[in-house]
Parts: C-alpha cells; structure tokens; sequence
C-alpha cells in the first residue's frame, strides 16, 4: 500500500514548473547520459546503503566514515533531492521525499559535526527543495535541522564554533585550527541558507545570528585590508595575518576567471585518467600538477565542474561543454562500477585503484553541475538562482518568484 505522505504529494502539482522550459523535453544524448549516470549511482546507493549516508560501491554497503560519520541522517538520500527534482526523476524524488517525511532522525547523530557542512549540505538542500516544489515538508525540516545549529552561536562574540552536539548542544572548535579559533570560509558561508529561512518561516533569529556575524566582520581592523584565515571566538580578534601582492588582473576578474578555469582544466587534462588531483601546485615550467601521493587522488569532487558551467553560462564558449563531456566520459571509464560511482587514490596512474566511496556530494553537485552544463540556460537561470557551497540552488530575492517568502 502506498504511503500515505507520497500520495498526499503526489495529488500536488509540482512537477514541473521550474523554468519556462520543461527539464525533460531536451533530448540532448550528453544530458540523458548523465542522468543515467545519476540513476546509476542512485539505484545501487538504494540497494546497498538505503537511509545510510553514503556508499560503499564496491564493497556493496554503507559508508561510515564521511563527515555525518554513521548518523543515519541519509545524507544522499538529502543531497539529491534537488538533483532528482531538476533531472525530472519523479519516482525517485517521491521515494527521497518519503524517506523524510518518515524516516529522517536527527537522534542519531552522537558524533560533533561541522555546523558549515551540515548548513550548506542538508539545511541547503531542503530549502532548496522547498524552493522549487512549494513542499512545506521541506522548508520544516530544514528548520528543524537548523534549530539543531543555534547552540554553536552561544560565544562571547556570535562567532560560531564549527562542530556541534546535537545531543547535547556542546560546540567547540577543530583541533587543528589556529588558537581555537573558527574558519572565516565556514562561518561566512552560512549566510544564504539562515537569510533565507528567516524569510521562509518568520522566526528572525536566523538571518539575526548571520547579520551578527556580517556585522562583526564589516566593523573588525583587516590587516591589510584583507580578512585573514581565522577568528578567535571568545575574542573577536583575528588568529592569524595576511599578504597581498598588486596585481592590475585582480581587477579584470573576467579574465582572471577565465584564467583559472583554464588551469583547473589543464591539472585535469594532464593526467593519465584526465581527472584531477585534489590539490595541486606549479612545478618547474609551470606545470600544474602535484607530487605529494596523498593529493593525487580524485574523490568525485565537482568544484572544476562548476566552474565549467558558469563559465559557459557567462561565455556560451563551447570549450567548456567539451570539457564536461571529457569528465563524463572519464568518469565513466574509471570510476564507474558495477555497484555506483568510485573515486581514485592517484589519477596519474594507468591502473589507477578505486577508493570505494561514492560520495554523497557527486549526487548533490557534481552529476547537477554536468547535467545543467548541457541544459538551458533558463533551467535554474543564473540570474534568478544562487548557488551555494554545497552546489543548492537557492532563488533571488525580488527576482525569482519561487522565493516563497512567509507573509506575516
């Protein structure tokens, strides 16, 4: 018997209005491709890890030691919701929608988690659902989540502390980071999501904790007029400084897109698998590439990818599609197997060995990315929709109409 949550869903019209254009009626074979790629990875990740949160696609079993760790908060089930919505996957998207409406349980999580990864990775990726289908079930779930967050802000300056307890509501900071001190590129990224949630539901003391931090940050010293890596929490001061060197290209940030674009591609294209490292430097004749073994590998990230689809949104040069289609094809020659999708411990070698983690984020951006690469540009438009770091698409204020802000 079906359940009754899908079929309270499925008596509502949301299926498919995103765009003036209809997401399944362009048969570009390249699109279809990922897509299957998609439902490739999605199926066995049902089969093998269902309500885990991620999988093991070799070894056919969950994954337990990704950032949520062996909560099962289902992160690819969430990460993919929107992925599924925008592919037009509707049976799939109705099962994800299921699962959390029934099933998704924030009791268990024990472990300290990062308060970035799960505002950007799941608080995202249900408001952006909530977003594109209208689905209140979202929108609450995302609130609930985020609720879960708000402890992390109770420090002597509203800097949040990076991990959270959701049991207990105990925050600290990582072990590695500077005196104790919180990291600017995750504290600064939780603006779009807590902003928008404010807006959404009514309740301000989201989009409050974020003005806070912009605030703090607006009437802080820069040394050197720049925002340095660390902010000690307790102190409001700054753990550690920074440098600046006068570039005139800093300026014609065009240019210099296109510039690292066009490197990121060439530490792909450089490689035996023509997937990339995961971090690389300029060695002698300023060749992009790495020789630490432990930055050779290729764990599925999309951040290369992205770059390819806004730079073709921006552009229309259709170099980037081709190199899009270059990741597809390699990813299918080397991290493809049987049960999902595998990242790669050194993409230099000729028999590169597989790492056995599909990785909930290639569901949420890397496979979107590659698809909306060869979309319209009016499917999630650039100019009404916001990506975030965890490649959620969320709309514009005053632009977009599926803003759904709460009237009071």
């Amino acid at each position: 018997m079906e359940d009754v949550a899908v079929k309270n869903f499925t008596s509502r019209s949301y299926y498919y209005d995103v765009t003036s254009t209809d997401a399944t009626t362009d048969n570009d074979p390249r699109r279809n491709k990922i897509k299957e790629m998609m439902k490739h990875a999605w199926d066995n990740y049902i089969q093998y890890a269902w309500g885990k949160n991620e999988l093991k696609p070799i070894s056919n079993r969950e994954h337990t030691a990704g950032v949520f760790f062996n909560a099962s908060l289902g992160a690819t089930i969430l990460e993919g919701l929107d992925t599924l919505y925008v592919m037009g996957m509707k049976e799939e998207f109705r099962q994800a929608r299921n699962w959390v409406a029934t099933e998704l349980d924030l009791s268990s999580v024990t472990h300290d988690i990062s308060v970035f990864e799960v505002n950007s990775r799941l608080v995202g990726v249900l408001l952006a659902t909530f977003a594109l289908t209208g689905d209140v079930l979202f929108r609450d779930k995302a609130q609930q989540i985020a609720d879960k967050l708000l402890p992390a802000f109770d420090t002597p300056t509203g800097i949040p502390n990076a991990l959270i307890n959701f049991k207990t509501g105990c925050s600290k900071n990582h072990q590695w980071a500077m005196g104790g001190a919180s990291v600017l590129s995750e504290f600064g990224g939780l603006h779009l999501e807590m902003a928008y949630l404010s807006d959404v539901t009514g309740n301000p003391v989201y989009r409050s904790k974020v003005d806070h931090i912009r605030k703090i940050l607006r009437d802080i010293e820069k040394p050197n007029g720049l925002y340095p890596t660390y902010l000690i929490p307790n102190t409001g001061k700054w753990g550690d400084p920074s440098k600046t060197l006068n570039n005139e290209l800093s300026r014609k940030y065009m240019e210099v897109a296109e510039n690292i674009t066009n490197t990121c591609h060439e530490s792909y294209d450089r490689t035996f698998t023509k997937l990339g490292p995961e971090r690389f430097g300029f060695l002698e004749g300023n060749e992009a590439g790495t020789l630490i073994s432990t930055d050779k590998y290729y764990i599925l990230r999309p951040e290369v990818i992205e770059s390819y689809f806004i730079m073709y949104r921006v552009t229309k040069n259709p170099k980037y599609r081709e190199w899009g289609w270059q990741v597809v094809q390699a990813l299918e020659k080397h991290c493809r197997v049987p049960g999902g999708f595998t990242g790669l411990k050194n993409v230099y070698s000729d028999s590169p060995k597989q790492d056995d983690i599909q990785q909930s984020y290639f569901l949420a951006e890397t496979l979107k990315y590659l698809y909306l690469l060869f979309s319209d540009e009016n499917l999630l438009s650039l100019d009404e929709w916001v990506f975030n770091t965890g490649g959620h698409p969320l709309p514009i204020k005053d632009v977009n109409p599926y803003y759904r802000e709460s009237i009071p």
